[in-house]
């Protein structure tokens, strides 16, 4: 390469670096752009996966807008119409799983520091992603008839045990801090090997 291609493609490098920093600090660019390419969309809440149930109307107003658009370039871009329902949006299995993805593209290829190797990290998470998303597709979504998700009814007993359980923890970590992970897991042992004998 010459000095002068070698010069534009490190110009290009920091341009690119600039966006970033922009999009992460969520500082307004002086020559704002009216790309809605995924590129661009993905920076606007930059490397990080929402917390739904958190976010302001706003925020979330903000969130929806950057993982639609990119859900939207990423479906035919990899020809996942079979892993991902149209109604995904409908599915916080699904939401959670996509921002999630999202947030590792986002890191992975507009990152400043972003490594050669992040690019292929990113493939394999989506190969993870895409069976967790048919593993969650039980209703068959991606067939094309949507279905709410019913969850199931915590039952009363349930309730009672996971309470107790949880209580029981709580007692063991104040009774003994340094042990206390040692212990649960002792006690669940205990407790399976009981239901194995039943």
């Amino acid at each position: 390469m010459t000095e002068m291609s070698e010069l534009r493609a490190e110009v290009g490098r920091l341009r690119d670096d600039i966006d970033y920093l922009i999009a992460v600090g969520g500082l307004d660019s002086p020559n704002q752009s009216t790309d809605v390419s995924p590129r661009v969309a993905s920076r606007k809440s930059a490397a990080r996966a929402h917390v739904w149930h958190a976010l302001t109307a706003q925020e979330a107003a903000d969130a929806w807008d950057t993982l639609i658009t990119w859900v939207d370039w990423l479906i035919p871009r990899y020809s996942l119409d079979d892993a991902v329902p149209a109604c995904w949006y409908r599915h916080a299995a699904l939401v959670d799983e996509l921002d999630g993805l999202r947030a590792a593209w986002t890191d992975s290829y507009l990152a400043p520091n972003a490594q050669p190797s992040d690019a292929c990290h990113w493939l394999a998470q989506l190969a993870s992603s895409i069976a967790r998303m048919h593993a969650w597709d039980r209703y068959g979504c991606a067939a094309g008839t949507h279905r709410d998700d019913d969850p199931a009814p915590l039952s009363a007993a349930t309730y009672d045990e996971r309470l107790m359980f949880v209580q029981a923890d709580i007692v063991v970590r104040v009774t003994n801090p340094s042990g206390a992970t040692k212990d649960r897991c002792r006690r669940c042992a205990d407790e399976d090997r009981g239901r194995l004998v039943t």
